[in-house]
Formats: structure tokens, C-alpha cells, sequence
């Protein structure tokens, strides 16, 4: 819709291009059986965090050299992927719960875990498993300290906190790339890591598993 310029009264049109957009994120699950994944827990959306981006794209495995730490505004990991390098997985879903799509790499050496229903979530310990240095993931110890409405139809199911010693001397706590850490409690996997507290980075949301398993 044309829009009229405030300094000349001409009617003008806007158009944003934007070739491709990248970004580090966190894989959440893989199904064996269907060879499908799940990653973030929330969606990709635009420069201005308004619209969701259109789906489609590659997924590829990373390297996390460290992470950056801000001032007034969520941290970062910092991580690097070449995309000369063999994809893992094709995206064809990114919707309110997470992106989605087909798995295309090897499952050997991968556990299968067992999966709880968001009624089955507890306040108490908790475990997340997240790169924040090299490629392998790391397990570190979270509270549940509060699970909120499950009914509730967005990706904020609970209130974690993260209490590791390691991962707060790492990192500070959660920050953007971390989006998508599975969250396990009782051996069991119950969500992922979805949104830090800007102004307290060892505390975040999480999103239940389910409403992702019923997104993909």
C-alpha cells in the first residue's frame, strides 16, 4: 500500500529484500522413526520481530567458539557453520512452537529418551543440555520454579532458572542461541529453553515438549 511522504506528499512504496537470513539456534529433538526434528521452541521472525519469516532453508551443524555477554539486553553465543559444508536437515515449518523439518543425518550414537506430558511437569531440578563451547552438548542443572497454565497457547509453559555453576561462569546463564536446549527432569524430556529475562540472564521460559511434538 502506498504511503504518503511527509516531506513532499508523493506517494511512495516500500520494499524490504532480504536474501537470506542465518543464525545460531539449539536442536531440541530428532524422531527416529520419522527422521524428523524439532529446534527453538519458538519462531524465526524478522529484523523487526513482527512477522514470521517464510519457511524454508538448510540446518547445518555448528561450531560454538564462546559466547558474548551484554549489558541491558540478552547475551549471545558465538558460533560459526559453512554452508559449502553438507546440510543435516531442510527446514519446512517455523511456526510459534519452533522450526521444523526432515533430519537427514546419521542417528548412530544417539539415545532415544523418553517423553513426559506437560501435566507431568514439576517445580524442582531439572537438567538442560546446550553447546556453549565446541560441538558436543553439555548437561547442566536448572530449577523448574514455576510451571505456569498449560492450556496456554504460547511457548511460555515455565519458569527456569539456571543453577549450574559452570554454565553461570560460561555464559551468565541463558542467552539467544540457547533457544531450543532440551530441558529433561526424571530422566524424562519435558521442553526446551525458549526466552531469557533480560535483566536476570540466570532465569528464562520454557516451552512444554508436547505442544512441539504436536507442531511437527
Amino acid at each position: 500500500t502506498p504511503a504518503l511522504d511527509s516531506v513532499n506528499g508523493e506517494k511512495k512504496l516500500g520494499i524490504l529484500l532480504q536474501e537470506a537470513v542465518n543464525g545460531i539456534g539449539t536442536m531440541t529433538f530428532i524422531d527416529g522413526d520419522r527422521h524428523r526434528y524439532g529446534a527453538l521452541g519458538h519462531p524465526i521472525k524478522d529484523a523487526a520481530g513482527n512477522n514470521t519469516i517464510v519457511s524454508g532453508g538448510e540446518i547445518y551443524n555448528a561450531v560454538i567458539k564462546g559466547s558474548v555477554r551484554e549489558v541491558g539486553k540478552a547475551g549471545e553465543l558465538n558460533g560459526a557453520f559453512s554452508r559449502d559444508a553438507n546440510g543435516i536437515g531442510h527446514i519446512d515449518t517455523n511456526n510459534k512452537f519452533g522450526l521444523f523439518g526432515d533430519y537427514s543425518a546419521s542417528l548412530e550414537g544417539k539415545q532415544r529418551i523418553e517423553v513426559a506430558s506437560r501435566q507431568e511437569i514439576q517445580p524442582g531440578r531439572a537438567q538442560i543440555y546446550s553447546t556453549v563451547a565446541g560441538t558436543q552438548p553439555q548437561v547442566y542443572d536448572i530449577e523448574i520454579i514455576k510451571v505456569n497454565n498449560q492450556d496456554s497457547p504460547d511457548d511460555r509453559s515455565m519458569v527456569i532458572r539456571v543453577t549450574d555453576p559452570r554454565l553461570l561462569s560460561l555464559t551468565g546463564g541463558i542467552v539467544q542461541g540457547m533457544s531450543g536446549s532440551p530441558i529433561v527432569q526424571d530422566g524424562r524430556l519435558v521442553g526446551a529453553v525458549t526466552h531469557v529475562f533480560v535483566n536476570d540472564p540466570t532465569r528464562g521460559y520454557g516451552i512444554a515438549i508436547d505442544k512441539m511434538l504436536d507442531s511437527y
